[in-house]
């Protein structure tokens, strides 16, 4: 359960900073971003798939927001602490 939790979340992340760092990338090529000599578009394309394959990223992002949760209110309660 800390593994799915950990392995979505990084997931995720690095599904999310890839699409971001593509796009700036095409934005600052301005028009040239749209270029097929450059081939930004097809790693933008790769990139915006990247985040359906093993695993839909809000999907995941819940499933990692829901073990914190239910850890933290296990801590709250006394029930251990499952994060050592």
């Amino acid at each position: 359960e800390e593994f799915h939790a950990l392995s979505s979340f990084i997931k995720v992340s690095s599904t999310n900073m890839s699409h971001k760092c593509a796009t700036e990338m095409r934005e600052i090529a301005a028009g040239l971003g749209y270029s097929a000599y450059n081939l930004l578009g097809e790693f933008s394309r790769s990139n915006d798939a990247s985040k359906t394959v093993e695993g839909e990223n809000s999907v995941l992002i819940q499933q990692t927001s829901r073990f914190l949760v239910k850890n933290l209110f296990g801590l709250k309660n006394g029930k251990g602490n499952k994060f050592e």
